[in-house]
């Protein structure tokens, strides 16, 4: 059975990805920017697709 993996700065269990979700932790600032930078790229992924269909329906 593995073990859950544990944030080595405040001990809390991980989530699925490997970040932490304390709020009181020093390191939830880095989880912070991770999820800014993800919704950024899939938001930029979206205004693509957007503009794609927008050019094929011409």
């Amino acid at each position: 059975m593995a073990r859950a993996k544990r944030c080595p700065f405040c001990g809390h269990k991980l989530d699925e990805e490997g970040w932490c979700r304390n709020k009181d932790c020093a390191d939830y600032i880095r989880t912070q920017t991770h999820d800014a930078e993800k919704a950024a790229e899939s938001s930029m992924a979206k205004a693509d697709g957007d503009s794609a269909q927008s050019d094929a329906s011409k």
